[in-house]
């Protein structure tokens, strides 16, 4: 049966350059990043992904966000929006250089 952290992960979120942006950082060997809700705004329109760590698979294909717009993805307990592979960073990555924010809720366990 798999283990998880009995308790949630939050961390707020704040980049701004192009690229590859680590959200929540890779974890240790055989440990899984599962995202269960998060919320972004940028200050410029963009588009952007989210992947399974720097040059990763994809998770999303483009997402066009307006100037001073964002999103939310919304709690769905106990369905996680994204469930990554071992030992792999949440990324989200900008197609230009924008003030990018919000926060972001998870667990890291094993399988």
């Amino acid at each position: 049966m798999a283990r998880w952290d009995t308790f949630l992960l939050e961390a707020p979120i704040s980049f701004g350059a192009a690229g590859d942006n680590v959200i929540v950082a890779a974890p240790a060997a055989g440990l899984i990043v599962r995202v269960f809700a998060l919320f972004l705004f940028t200050q410029n329109t963009i588009t952007l992904f989210f992947s399974d760590g720097p040059g990763g698979s994809r998770l999303t294909g483009d997402c066009k966000i307006g100037a001073t717009q964002g999103f939310v993805l919304p709690w769905l307990d106990p369905h996680p929006w994204f469930t990554l592979t071992p030992a792999r960073a949440f990324v989200a990555n900008l197609d230009t250089p924008s003030s990018f924010g919000g926060r972001i809720i998870y667990q890291v366990g094993d399988d």
